[in-house]
């Protein structure tokens, strides 16, 4: 029998030879690197310019919902894992954000290639932007996050980092683990795309499960640079697949964006596996079931709140 790793690795190429994934990590300047509101500049690609272009697809601003909305609680212990980079060969620095969750124990899971290590570029600094929901960063809390991951997998693309405990004990953590037998298609990802304020997608927001096998998830749900480890929650609210890569072309109803199985994960990492987040994830209730986020045909017309692709764009791309 192979070893997971070479599963892992076969099934990812496979993977990557018939879609165009690219990791989904934010670049900015080093000068940036500790802000909330980061600048979007024509050396990181004019994003702002990429997000007016794209088509189809809603982001839906946390801020816009109830404190007492359980998709408002969910979003909680999601935050911007924010990484000020060096590049060992010319010394030359970088800021870098993706997206992270607390998982309780003093840790944050996001994806390995947030924080590498090992290779070409070197982290310096990390932190985790909690409650960023403003541009303005008003209510937004900042914690330092280790610079080296406890246990870090590049081919299932996790990292496990250590953060300061009083991000815990403000934010609470998710919950998380394997898909259950016979769940449904509709996933909810809550994230930070550009590194914007925090944002959820859950219109049609769908899990493809005709495509591939676990470790690989292939998605329909909207994401952008800044997305990566960001997690692909179902109707009970609790985490089963983590984000990390785009692929998804208008123009092309195959393609699909990439995340990899929690459970897969979870059999892997004895870390994981040991968190308040793995352990709690079996006594999360279902979500109610009228709710519009587990309602995988619902559309803007039929008032989910969903905002429309320009509404978005003037949202992310406001300063």
């Amino acid at each position: 029998m192979r070893s997971l790793k070479c599963q892992v690795l076969a099934i990812s190429f496979a993977l990557m030879s018939g879609a165009s994934a690219i990791a989904q990590e934010a670049l900015f300047d080093a000068s940036d690197y500790g802000k909330a509101n980061l600048s979007v500049r024509q050396t990181t690609g004019d994003a702002a310019a990429f997000i007016a272009a794209s088509k189809g697809g809603a982001f839906e601003p946390i801020s816009e919902l109830s404190p007492n909305d359980w998709l408002a609680t969910l979003a909680q212990p999601v935050g911007r894992v924010d990484v000020l980079l060096q590049d060992t060969q010319t010394g030359e620095r970088g800021a870098s954000t993706c997206t992270g969750a607390l998982i309780g124990g003093g840790m944050v899971l996001t994806n390995a290639h947030c924080m590498p290590r090992g290779g070409q570029y070197e982290v310096l600094e990390a932190s985790l932007l909690l409650n960023y929901h403003t541009l303005d960063g008003v209510n937004a809390a900042r914690f330092a996050m280790e610079p080296v991951a406890l246990e870090q997998n590049p081919d299932l693309d996790y990292a496990i980092v250590r953060v300061d405990p009083a991000a815990e004990t403000k934010f609470g953590h998710v919950a998380l683990g394997p898909k259950p037998q016979g769940a449904g298609d509709a996933r909810i990802v809550i994230h930070h795309p550009l590194g914007r304020p925090k944002v959820m997608s859950r219109f049609r927001c769908l899990v493809l499960n005709d495509r591939s096998g676990p470790p690989v998830v292939p998605h329909r749900c909207d994401t952008l640079p800044g997305s990566s480890g960001s997690l692909l929650f179902d109707e009970r609210g609790v985490a089963v697949a983590l984000h990390r890569a785009g692929g998804l072309d208008a123009s092309d109803p195959t393609s699909f964006n990439m995340a990899i199985d929690i459970g897969t994960i979870l059999q892997y990492s004895a870390v994981l596996s040991q968190t308040p987040a793995a352990q709690v994830a079996s006594s999360v209730q279902a979500a109610p079931q009228d709710d519009p986020a587990t309602d995988a045909s619902a559309t803007v017309e039929q008032g989910n709140g969903a905002l429309t692709t320009d509404q978005m764009n003037n949202i992310l791309t406001s300063e």
